[in-house]
């Protein structure tokens, strides 16, 4: 589809999606840094991670809420993040469909070892933030992943935030959504807004993702299948 055909749909009744193509989005840069919208070495993905920016700013009074958790929780240059979006009977509001599934949460710990072991932070300073919609994913991992420091904001419900929103729920997507996105390294779940969001705001060095759509069978890593889970060590 073109940009041509946002013309012939009702956008108000239709969620009508153009995926513009590697040439639709050279002649968009370039017109945006004519605009001095972008500065010259910045491309595609700085434009999104801009746009998200303005469009995801919380209020003065979040803000602070957000800075104030910052400082409890520690430094961002020794954090390592991890979003994990279970669904289905995994999560604290259970859905119909599931993302990441029992069988592959199994795997989780493993793969955030291997984040850790790869960065370049302090063995001693390094922690995990970990945003989930699920309380036994928050429950499983720390377990596994011990003694590392896992750590989480105890602020509002967690829940999802496309059904039955509440307040609390956006205002603790709002505070995981910041606080993730400072992350050295992170680890997204592949089929999730929530994390694509993450990767838009997030300057991260290296960031891997969980193959998990939504569906009830199982979910890989592009890196990795499925193993039995055991206690992980970092390095």
């Amino acid at each position: 589809s073109s940009y041509a055909t946002l013309y012939e749909e009702d956008l108000k009744f239709y969620d009508y999606r153009i995926y513009p193509s590697r040439k639709d989005r050279e002649i968009i840069v370039a017109r945006l840094r004519e605009m001095e919208l972008l500065g010259e070495s910045e491309g595609w993905d700085d434009f999104y991670h801009h746009l998200i920016r303005v469009f995801y700013n919380p209020s003065p009074e979040l803000m602070e809420t957000i800075l104030k958790e910052r400082a409890r929780i520690g430094p961002k240059t020794n954090q390592i993040g991890a979003h994990v979006r279970c669904g289905g009977a995994l999560a604290d509001s259970v859905e119909r469909t599931s993302m990441v599934t029992p069988e592959i949460l199994a795997t989780v710990p493993d793969e955030i070892t291997r984040l850790v072991n790869t960065s370049h932070v302090p063995e001693n300073d390094v922690y995990l933030y970990l945003s989930t919609d699920s309380t036994i994913a928050y429950n499983t991992i720390p377990k596994a992943l011990h003694p590392m420091r896992v750590v989480t904001s105890d602020l509002y419900h967690r829940g999802h935030t496309t059904t039955h929103v509440k307040s609390g729920s956006i205002k603790r997507a709002y505070i995981d959504l910041y606080l993730m996105s400072e992350s050295q390294r992170l680890l997204l779940s592949s089929h999730s807004s929530f994390s694509r969001i993450i990767r838009w705001m997030s300057g991260a060095e290296n960031v891997t993702y969980i193959q998990a759509p939504y569906s009830f069978g199982e979910a890989k890593y592009r890196s990795q299948v499925n193993r039995p889970v055991s206690r992980t060590h970092i390095k």
